[in-house]
């Protein structure tokens, strides 16, 4: 009898472990993994119109080791217009969706990010109303900004 009860507290304690296929990783965490690294600018867009010319060589590194609702950190490398969308260095964090959601922490700009291309192709999307910051050429700023970047 007392095997019995056993195998019957196996089975149910085997049946209610999680089977999240992510080794335990928070969605943050899984997320951030495939995020930090090097990033090459391929195209720049504001309202549909390319600005990839503006930013020559760029390339964005984000970094960072994971905790729970943590700040991490990224930089440019390359040129960027003056003024630009982009500081050229600061921290950012996941928003309410970190599958698809950062906020960068400098200006509190709110992005939208999507992951291509078996996690090699990285986009950031975001409106931006501010002045700018300071890079290397004045152009027009404001508006709707489309940034993709391989790894």
């Amino acid at each position: 009898m007392l095997s019995v009860l056993v195998a019957l507290a196996m089975a149910v304690s085997l049946t209610n472990c999680d089977d999240d296929k992510g080794g335990g990783k928070s969605e943050e965490e899984a997320q951030l993994e495939k995020l930090v690294g090097t990033w090459t600018l391929t195209s720049a867009t504001l309202d549909g119109d390319s600005r990839t010319t503006d930013f020559p060589g760029l390339t964005l590194t984000l970094s960072g080791t994971f905790t729970q609702g943590g700040t991490y950190s990224y930089s440019f490398t390359g040129t960027r217009p003056n003024p630009s969308p982009w500081p050229e260095s600061g921290t950012w964090k996941f928003d309410s969706n970190p599958n698809s959601q950062i906020i960068r922490l400098n200006d509190s700009q709110k992005m939208n990010y999507s992951l291509g291309n078996g996690n090699s192709q990285l986009t950031i999307e975001f409106n931006y109303q501010g002045g700018g910051f300071a890079g290397g050429r004045v152009e027009e700023v404001n508006g709707n900004w489309q940034f993709v970047f391989t790894k």
